[in-house]
C-alpha cells in the first residue's frame, strides 16, 4: 500500500471511529411505558418509609417530602384527586399553596410528589436519571388512583414535561384533566438539543462544566430548590423532554389548560404553544399572565416567588376544571 493511501485509510476509520464514538456516547433513548408501581392501601405508610430512606441517605429538606392531603376523613375516595408534579431542581413548594387551594376548591384529595434527587440537602440532583422521573410518574398515577377517580395532572416546567411522558401509562386512562404550568417543551435558547446528541454528556460538561449555580431570589428559594447541581443532570432532563415532546400527541384528555407568559426566559414559548396546540384533548383553555407579578417569568404564582397571585390562580385553574 502506498503512502498516500495509507494516509487515506488511517483518516477514513478515524472518521469512523469518531461517527461511532458519537452514535456510542449518545445518551439513550427513554421507553415511553414505564413500568406501573404498586402501591399498598397504607399509602401514607408507604411514603413515609420511601421519605425515610432517602432522607437516611441524603437528607430530605422539611417541606419537600412527598406528601398527601385529604380532602375530609382520611383514607376516602374523593371524585377528583390532584397530582401535583413540581419543576426541574425545585420541589412542591414550587408554587404552593396553589395546587392545595385548587384541591380545595374541587373537594379533591391532593399528592404532590418529589421527583427523584430533587429536595435533598446532599447530592441535590446527582446519580439521577430520566428513568427515575419516569418511574415516579407512574407511582404518582398509581397513588392518584388509590385516592380517586378523576386525576388532575397538575405540573409546573418539567413537572409538566414529566405528566406528558404518562401518555402511554396504563393509568393515563383515568386522568381528566392536565393543567401545564410553563411546561418544559425545550429551554429557551439555542443548542438545547446538544444534549441528547453525538457526545451529548461530553459537550454539555465542556460547554456548561460540570455543575451548574444559580442565585435565589430569596431564602425560601434557596432552601425549596437545588441552586447548585451537576450538570449531568440537565443531560437527563432533556431525555425526558425529548421523548414528552414525541408523545404529545398521544395525551388525550376531556381537559387541558395552559398557563403560561410570553416573557418566560426558562423554557421556549414557542415550543410551548406549538407543544399545547398538539394536545388532544377535547376542551383546552390558555391563560396567558402578559406581566407576571412575579420574581420569576417562568415560576407565574405561588407564595415564594409570586405573593398575592395564589388564590386568583387556584380560582381559574379549578373554575376551568369544575366548569
Amino acid at each position: 500500500m502506498s503512502g498516500k493511501k495509507m494516509v487515506l485509510t488511517v483518516l477514513g476509520l478515524s472518521v469512523l471511529a469518531i461517527a461511532l464514538g458519537g452514535l456510542l456516547t449518545r445518551p439513550p433513548e427513554l421507553s415511553p411505558v414505564p413500568p406501573s408501581a404498586v402501591v399498598p392501601d397504607d399509602l401514607e405508610g408507604y411514603l413515609r418509609e420511601r421519605e425515610a430512606v432517602e432522607d437516611t441517605q441524603y437528607g430530605v429538606t422539611d417541606g419537600a417530602e412527598k406528601r398527601i392531603v385529604w380532602n375530609a376523613e382520611t383514607g376516602a375516595r374523593s371524585e377528583y384527586v390532584l397530582v401535583y408534579l413540581h419543576g426541574f431542581s425545585a420541589t412542591r413548594q414550587e408554587i404552593a399553596p396553589v395546587p392545595e387551594l385548587v384541591a380545595q376548591a374541587l373537594g379533591a384529595n391532593l399528592f404532590e410528589t418529589r421527583l427523584a434527587g430533587h429536595g435533598r440537602e446532599d447530592k441535590k440532583l446527582a446519580d439521577i436519571r430520566a428513568e427515575d422521573w419516569m418511574e415516579d410518574g407512574a407511582e404518582a398515577l398509581a397513588v392518584a388512583k388509590a385516592l380517586g377517580d378523576k386525576i388532575v395532572l397538575m405540573g409546573t416546567s418539567t413537572g409538566a414535561t414529566v405528566a406528558l411522558a404518562m401518555a402511554r401509562h396504563p393509568d393515563f386512562s383515568s386522568v381528566h384533566s392536565m393543567i401545564l404550568v410553563s411546561p418544559n417543551f425545550g429551554p429557551a435558547g439555542e443548542g438545547s438539543g446538544i444534549a441528547t446528541g453525538p457526545y451529548g454528556p461530553q459537550l454539555t460538561r465542556l460547554i456548561l462544566g460540570e455543575r451548574r449555580s444559580w442565585t435565589a431570589a430569596n431564602p425560601l428559594q434557596a432552601k425549596y430548590w437545588s441552586t447548585d447541581y451537576p450538570t449531568a443532570s440537565i443531560v437527563e432532563m432533556m431525555r425526558l423532554v425529548n421523548l414528552a415532546v414525541e408523545l404529545t400527541p398521544d395525551a388525550k384528555t376531556p381537559k387541558a389548560m395552559l398557563v403560561y407568559s410570553p416573557q418566560d426566559d426558562v423554557v421556549s414559548v414557542s415550543q410551548l404553544l406549538a407543544g399545547f396546540e398538539q394536545l388532544p384533548a377535547d376542551e383546552k383553555k390558555i391563560h396567558k399572565v402578559e406581566n407576571p407579578e412575579s420574581l420569576s417569568p417562568h415560576v407565574l404564582t405561588g407564595d415564594i416567588l409570586a405573593p398575592g397571585t395564589s388564590e386568583e390562580t387556584a380560582s381559574l385553574i379549578s373554575g376551568f376544571i369544575a366548569d
